[in-house]
């Protein structure tokens, strides 16, 4: 899979700080066939550490939380590709089917 360039992370407000560390870790995976070959391919560390995430995750805020802050950031900056890294994260999650509540 090809990398992508770096990522302004300053972007990123202190309320979402906390998912830049697992975000930087899964950049790489954008899109659907890579989503689906890392998750049919995903090692039993991978999935324990991205439950990790999803309980971390629920304990600092709520799912439609997260993406109103998403949506509001992504907005009010030019670079938003911080914020698509975050979301194709929450994808692997929800393709995993990882409930986060």
């Amino acid at each position: 899979m090809p990398e992508i360039g770096p990522v302004d992370w300053s972007v990123v407000p202190e309320s979402l700080s906390w998912l830049i560390e697992s975000a930087k870790k899964y950049k790489n995976i954008r899109f659907d066939d890579e989503i689906f070959g890392f998750t049919e391919n995903i090692s039993h560390e991978e999935l324990e550490y991205l439950k990790s995430v999803v309980e971390k995750m629920s304990e600092k805020m709520s799912y439609d939380e997260l993406n109103r802050l998403m949506d509001e950031c992504s907005r009010q900056n030019k670079q938003q590709e911080a914020f698509w890294v975050i979301y194709f994260l929450c994808l692997i999650l929800d393709t995993l089917d990882i409930k986060f509540e």
